[in-house]
């Protein structure tokens, strides 16, 4: 559950810091999924929340795990030309690809609101009961990394199985996506039984 609160946090920061063409992504244009695949039908940007895994930190006598959450930005790519692919995704400043993502990674690294929000916001919370008992996140996410921006398919935007190889429509390039890490977000639990 701790892993859910984290990533809907994440949601939240994202569709109230950004802006992608002066307005801020709703639940259309972000949302939380199991992978970085954009919804389907869904317009010329979108940003999908999902997790990228967990692991233990050695501790005393508590469960301590670091968490970290992926951020996949999707960008369609119309009718531009195949030359000026790059040109249309990269360079428009209010809708390319890099200045959707470090505005991202802008509105998220070392933000206390995550940590928050996933310790006691809304009804997604894991319900952080104190200082005297710790149970929340005590440090929130922070950028570690993203990977290349990826050409995608029609594939990438459908529900349905993979395209038709004799269906040149399909095999077209269609979008780019770019995932970003952000890690290092670590909870803190007591252990059932242990004194």
């Amino acid at each position: 559950m701790s892993a859910v609160a984290l990533a809907q946090a994440v949601r939240d920061v994202i569709q109230a810091r950004i802006q992608i063409n002066g307005k801020n992504p709703d639940a259309t244009v972000c949302e939380v999924g199991l992978s970085g695949m954009p919804k389907p039908g869904s317009g010329q940007v979108y940003i999908a929340v999902h997790l990228g895994g967990w692991q233990p930190v050695s501790g005393d006598y508590d469960l301590e795990e670091e968490y970290t959450v992926r951020v996949t930005v999707t960008v369609r790519l119309g009718s531009t030309p195949t030359d000026r692919h790059g040109l249309a995704v990269w360079v428009a400043a209010t809708a390319g690809l890099d200045a959707i993502c470090r505005a991202i990674v802008q509105a998220l690294h070392q933000n206390q609101q995550v940590r928050l929000f996933a310790n006691s916001g809304k009804s997604y919370s894991i319900g952080d009961s104190g200082p005297s008992t710790p149970d929340g996140f005590y440090t929130t996410v922070q950028f570690t990394g993203a990977e290349p921006p990826q050409p995608q398919r029609a594939s990438w935007f459908l529900a349905g199985e993979s395209p038709d190889p004799d269906n040149a429509a399909e095999l077209a390039l269609s979008g780019v996506s770019q995932t970003l890490s952000f890690g290092k977000a670590r909870r803190c639990q007591t252990v059932a039984g242990m004194t």
